[in-house]
């Protein structure tokens, strides 16, 4: 600054010596320069101001993502804890499902079983019962049929045992044999071989019935399988069939 203001004082000293025309342009020249000097001052300001702005930001934003990343890396975490967690308690609630379900398999018929025990219990109290009472022998095997009536009852266990000349029904009834009785209405039921039963209205056995054709009819019109003796019973199936409402039984 000190060399510039003596050039400056020299310039001026050596400008009175000059012509008026040179001399404006002289000072013409130093404006502008003393001008550039300051635009190039002003811009080594905003360069370092800049600079030092650009500095900041760039510190910044590496702080920035250092705590962006440490926060997913945090929120990465905890999700696979709670990942794993969530699979625990879906495979405790599978196991305890599955236990459930073994537990309703094997202990469903829990309380028909307790029913079935006070049957048992009827019947050794009627076979202590001396042979020549055939008068108390009766009466316990009759409130021993009540209970056990009882019992059905209360599963939902409904015999099935229709009256002579109802429509045979192939959904409750097991056609067994066939009669030509011409006083019977066709395809209806002759007589009952054996009662059938229901439990909440699903065919659990069907009845076993004679269906009445009349006189020259080959065959009645739902198929008839061969007789099959009571022996058989635990190894015929039980049809499967949902009863109908309103069926007799």
């Amino acid at each position: 600054e000190y060399s510039d203001s003596r050039r400056d004082l020299e310039m001026d000293e050596n400008m009175d010596m000059l012509p008026e025309r040179v001399r404006r342009q002289l000072e013409s020249i130093r404006q502008r320069s003393q001008e550039a000097q300051d635009l190039s001052r002003e811009a080594r300001d905003n360069y370092e101001s800049a600079r030092k702005t650009l500095e900041q930001f760039h510190k910044d934003s590496e702080a920035r993502m250092r705590e962006l990343e440490e926060k997913a890396k945090k929120q990465a975490e905890e999700f696979r804890e709670q990942n794993l967690r969530l699979r625990a308690e879906v495979e405790n609630i599978r196991k305890r499902a599955a236990e459930q379900m073994e537990n309703i398999r094997k202990y469903a018929v829990e309380s028909f079983a307790d029913g079935v025990c006070e049957i048992r219990d009827c019947l050794e109290s009627a076979m202590e019962a001396p042979p020549e009472n055939t008068q108390a022998l009766r009466e316990g095997v009759q409130l021993t049929l009540r209970k056990l009536a009882s019992i059905m009852d209360a599963h939902g266990i409904q015999p099935v045992n229709p009256d002579i000349g109802a429509p045979f029904d192939p959904a409750l009834h097991q056609a067994v044999a066939k009669s030509a009785d011409a006083t019977q209405p066709k395809n209806t039921v002759a007589a009952v071989v054996r009662k059938g039963y229901t439990i909440h209205e699903r065919t659990l056995r069907p009845a076993d019935v004679v269906v009445s054709i009349r006189n020259g009819d080959s065959s009645p019109t739902h198929p008839t399988p061969p007789p099959q003796s009571d022996s058989s019973d635990s190894s015929r199936p039980s049809g499967g069939r949902k009863a109908k409402k309103g069926d007799s039984a």
